[in-house]
């Protein structure tokens, strides 16, 4: 999905058809001449049902900002299907109290990443290859298409004002400053070369021949937004499309400006039988698509993807500037191309149906795909609606579950409602004794179930319900009671040693912390508390950031006040300059026993964040106990705890060393060298071996992790993946590691070094046995 940054894009008035003939489009007098599609009883009303009151549909109009409506059609080749009763499946959805309809068929807007499906298209009528019955891509054009070229540095907003020409081409675009400091746009990126980078700049150099290898295919370097229109326009109208368009803008993947029923009229040339334009014929599924690669760098099964809008939401594929929405746990394998704004056109897997949904949410910042993935998500629901033929909601069941019961009297737990039916959405309420204790919690899918989860705080007691409150195609329902019962807490001391390791909630894996306690540090019993707090970004983007929490603990207290701290600046991988913490937030945690604990947050960054989170423990313990500490029988425990660079201080790792687990578990705080100085540094990995066997002090080809699709503090699933390997090395005195790394993917990938660590805060006097050596 693309996301321009030129507002002013509508330069000139686009003329539009007369859509006085929209009746004749819905009569199919208008188009190719292919027998009209069959259209199941009820499918008309299921999805007309479906764009009103869809949770997803709901969401994009509900007259908070950018989300004021849409318009939605869906179309057979030879225009808007209709019922038996002559209703056609169109309308436009508008937010409550409005007077009219923002957007209807003839609405011109900016169409974002929708264009790049265009562009496809037209290279496709000019470079395509017929063999027979047969169409194919040349070799050379298709990394430029299925986004694996490497051409992925491209910074978008090629305007008169950026460029400094009146009339910009896409060669001035192409010589535009590229993400990379001291790059154009037009530079390939040697890292991205063969795995999936969704960018502009593939596009851009394919038109522009700015490459060898296609330097002949188009040949459109001086190509301005005129002359791309009407490429696009004459191309087209041989096939039989007449479609109007314009580009603000010379970027290929992003510059078109158009309505919906326009873009309709390319849809179904794609879908007809007769004489489709050449892109409908390469349209196919992605097990006979021998274009097709895989986009998610957070699926363990695509280690070659290496940038994707979707951030981890779904593992779509994508094929000749096109998606196929085949993800595993909900995709339905239809063909699609949606924009950054909210414009969404779709193909039905059968290629039977085309559809659009129209909006233009201009009020998010650059790179922010939020829009084009929630009108994804209702036009897919419209969709399914419609193939399903589903008018009355079916039956769905919702059970509930508690992490924790008995509940311990300070400890919070999460509650957990699952929901069965036909792919649910929507919301769910927990309640005690008809008061809420959450309302509206989301759905989201987890593995193979779809869950809503509630952080219930202390002192929670008696029987809970969970109210589901249906959707489009699924029936309301409500949980049996569950007794939830609380337990006195005894008295506990935190200011030990034996608390320091991995601590997580269930609910949320693949985020938590990682803490050291170094007791008495500032007098007899009164200790330090760091901990390292590894999470996503709360706006869905899947980016992974870390935040430190640091206070003191008492031996009588029974719960420690933190500060919440991120850093000051964006650092360097494993480099100065030296990073400052900035408080961004006050975090308490409150102590149950030696297994549980609950964090509760505010953050103070303007992101409105608070919560709890109920956290209990990964590893064995081996020395904590409500009084205090026992006393590790393994000093290799001791080296649990934080360990940095001076140097480089402002990043480091935390350690969690169990020799009774054989495991030894690393949160690793850093940056990542491929971003940009204007994007986020922040990224974390999680170093995990069972290779801790009795007498080890070194541990080699340690796997290094990472993951994404996370949302702070949310349930959404967590994708990891290896992208390294590491070595471990304990010096004998317990004061230094020696970490040796080696990056293969991910944000620092080509990465290799080495590096001498010191422990923040010895926790005890420490010496090892002679060194012993094992693999992970």
């Amino acid at each position: 999905m693309h996301h321009p940054s030129c507002r002013p894009w509508l330069r000139t008035r686009l003329v539009a058809p007369a859509w006085q003939a929209f009746a004749l489009a819905v009569a199919g007098l208008l188009g190719f001449s292919s027998v009209r599609a069959s259209v199941a009883p009820g499918a008309v009303d299921a999805a007309a049902n479906a764009a009103a009151t869809a949770p997803a549909c709901k969401a994009i109009s509900d007259g908070t900002i950018g989300n004021d409506g849409f318009y939605w059609e869906i179309d057979d080749a030879n225009g808007i299907v209709t019922d038996s009763n002559g209703k056609p499946a169109a309308g436009s959805i508008n937010p409550p109290g409005a007077s009219s309809a923002k957007y209807t068929r003839d609405t011109l807007m900016p169409v974002a990443s929708a264009s790049k499906w265009l562009e496809g298209a037209y290279v496709a009528e000019v470079a395509a290859v017929q063999n027979g019955n047969t169409w194919s891509m040349p070799v050379a054009v298709v990394p430029f298409l299925n986004f694996t070229s490497g051409y992925a540095n491209q910074v978008d907003g090629c305007n008169a004002q950026k460029t400094g020409k009146s009339d910009p081409t896409v060669q001035d675009c192409l010589n535009q400053p590229g993400q990379i400091a001291g790059t154009t746009n037009g530079y390939r990126v040697q890292a991205y070369i063969g795995g999936f980078a969704y960018n502009s700049g593939h596009l851009e150099v394919l038109h522009g021949g700015a490459d060898p290898s296609i330097a002949t295919v188009i040949g459109g370097a001086n190509d301005d937004d005129k002359m791309l229109a009407d490429e696009k326009r004459n191309a087209f109208a041989k096939r039989g499309v007449t479609m109007n368009l314009q580009y603000f803008s010379p970027i290929l993947a992003g510059g078109v400006a158009t309505t919906a029923g326009d873009y309709a009229a390319f849809l179904r040339g794609l879908i007809n039988t007769s004489n489709p334009l050449i892109m409908g014929r390469l349209l196919a599924p992605t097990a006979s698509d021998p274009y097709a690669v895989c986009t998610n760098p957070a699926d363990p099964a695509c280690p070659s993807a290496k940038k994707s809008p979707l951030q981890g939401k779904e593992s779509y594929h994508y094929s000749l500037a096109h998606w196929i929405e085949d993800d595993p746990q909900n995709g339905d394998g239809a063909y699609s191309s949606a924009g950054a704004y909210g414009f969404y056109p779709w193909i039905d897997a059968s290629k039977t149906y085309a559809g659009v949904l129209a909006r233009a949410d201009t009020n998010h910042t650059a790179n922010d795909f939020q829009p084009g993935y929630r009108s994804q998500q209702c036009g897919m629901a419209i969709r399914q609606a419609f193939l399903n033929g589903v008018s009355q909601p079916r039956p769905s069941q919702t059970t509930l579950t508690s992490s924790f019961n008995p509940m311990l009297s300070n400890q919070a737990t999460t509650l957990i409602a699952t929901v069965a039916g036909t792919a649910p959405t929507g919301t769910v309420t927990f309640s005690l004794g008809g008061t809420a204790l959450c309302t509206a919690a989301a759905l989201n899918t987890v593995g193979t179930q779809v869950e809503a989860v509630c952080v219930a705080e202390p002192q929670v007691s008696g029987a809970i319900v969970a109210q589901y409150s249906g959707d489009a195609s699924n029936a309301p329902s409500t949980s049996a009671p569950l007794n939830q019962s609380v337990v006195p807490v005894a008295a506990f001391n935190p200011d030990q040693f034996g608390l320091t390791g991995t601590w997580y909630n269930p609910a949320t894996s693949g985020q938590g912390i990682l803490l050291q306690v170094l007791p008495d540090h500032n007098a007899a019993g009164s200790g330090l508390l760091f901990a390292g707090f590894y999470t996503f970004t709360s706006d869905g983007d899947g980016a992974r950031v870390w935040y430190t929490l640091q206070g003191d603990v008492t031996n009588t207290g029974a719960a420690a006040q933190l500060g919440l701290y991120t850093a000051t600046a964006a650092g360097n991988f494993a480099a100065g300059p030296t990073i400052g913490a900035r408080q961004v937030g006050n975090a308490s945690l409150r102590f149950g026993d030696c297994a549980h604990m609950t964090l509760s947050y505010t953050l103070s960054d303007g992101s409105g964040l608070s919560g709890t989170i109920p956290l209990t423990r990964l590893t064995t313990n081996t020395s904590c106990s409500p009084a205090g500490d026992l006393g590790e029988s393994d000093p290799r425990a001791l080296l649990s705890g934080a360990w940095y660079v001076p140097a480089t201080s402002g990043q480091g790792l935390v350690l969690d060393v169990s020799p009774s687990d054989n495991v030894l578990v690393g949160g690793w705080y850093t940056y990542s060298a491929a971003a940009s100085a204007d994007q986020n540094r922040q990224t974390w990995y999680v170093l995990q071996s069972h290779g801790l066997l009795p007498g080890v002090t070194t541990i080699e080809n340690v796997p290094i992790y990472t993951a994404g699709g996370g949302v702070f503090d949310q349930p959404t699933p967590v994708v990891s993946s290896q992208v390294g390997t590491a070595n471990v090395r304990f010096a004998a005195d317990c004061r230094s590691i020696t970490l040796d790394y080696a990056f293969s993917s991910g944000d620092n990938s080509g990465q290799r070094g080495s590096m001498v660590l010191g422990s923040l805060g010895l926790n005890a006097p420490c010496s090892l046995p002679a060194s012993a050596t094992t693999g992970q």
